[in-house]
Order: structure tokens, then C-alpha cells, then sequence
């Protein structure tokens, strides 16, 4: 028994040294000191701490893949490679007008503006996220979006 306890022992001291010594060699630390340097030197810290470049400051935002701004890519993605790609033709969004304010002040409640998930009050001559109101009366508001005219009636009822 004891002479299993004393090959243990053993190499348990060895694989102490060993495991010392890689440490040192990981972190770089000297084990000898090199003929004619001296020990005493240090060496210098570096100026300030590592600045990244700027451009990455506007990049790495810009890039992020469930940012609210993110577009579709303009050709459909074809992992294959053998089908000509489409171009992705982006779709108006489905504007539904929520309610109407008449009177002195009139306003309309709006919902579907994209980049906006709640519903949005707006008045005549407002804007919000390309959707301009030209006109609220009775019947509906006359708007744009892009461009293009559109006329947004209140749903009706049983619908």
C-alpha cells in the first residue's frame, strides 16, 4: 500500500510542475531571465484603451437584422441557383382607418403605418412615415403614400 501512495504522491507533484509550467508558458511569463537584460524593465502600457473605427459606429446598427427600418433584399433568394431571380416588388400596407374626429379640429384615427404599431391620430396636412393626409370629411380621408392618392372608409358594420 505504501508504495502506491508514494508513486501517487509522485505524480501528483509532476503533474503539479507540468501544469505550473504550461500556465507560465500560456501567460508568458519568463522562467529564466536572458543573459545581459534586465529584469527590473518594465514594459509600457499601452497610451489609451483600443478604439474601434468609426465607420463601425454607423455600420454595425445599420446591419442589425431586426431593426425596425429592414427592408427585403431586392432580388428573392434562390439557394439552388438555377431559377432566375425575381425582383421583390415591396406592397403598400394595408391602411385601415380606425375612427374619425369631426368638428372644429378634425382628426383621423389611422392603423398599418408601417414602423408604427399602434394606431396614429392625425390631422390634415399631418405625416407619418410617408402617409400624408390631404382631406377628412364624413365619408372617409383622402391621403398619400408615396405618390399615390388614396381614399380610406370606415369599415362598416357586421364586417
Amino acid at each position: 500500500m505504501t508504495g502506491i501512495r508514494h508513486l501517487a504522491a509522485i505524480g501528483l507533484v509532476v503533474l503539479s510542475l507540468a501544469g505550473l509550467l504550461a500556465c507560465g508558458w500560456a501567460l508568458g511569463i519568463p522562467l529564466r531571465g536572458e543573459v545581459g537584460t534586465d529584469r527590473t524593465a518594465q514594459a509600457e502600457p499601452p497610451a489609451g484603451p483600443a478604439r474601434r473605427p468609426a465607420a463601425l459606429d454607423s455600420l454595425v446598427p445599420a446591419l442589425a437584422l431586426f431593426r425596425p427600418t429592414r427592408k427585403p433584399a431586392p432580388t428573392a433568394f434562390d439557394p439552388m441557383g438555377n431559377q432566375p431571380t425575381v425582383p421583390v416588388v415591396e406592397s403598400q400596407p394595408a391602411f385601415v382607418l380606425v375612427g374619425l374626429v369631426l368638428g372644429a379640429a378634425r382628426a383621423a384615427v389611422i392603423r398599418g403605418i408601417p414602423g408604427l404599431e399602434a394606431a396614429q391620430v392625425l390631422g390634415e396636412g399631418d405625416e407619418r412615415a410617408g402617409l400624408r393626409v390631404i382631406r377628412i370629411d364624413r365619408a372617409g380621408v383622402s391621403a398619400v403614400w408615396r405618390g399615390d392618392s388614396l381614399r380610406l372608409a370606415l369599415p362598416r358594420e357586421g364586417m
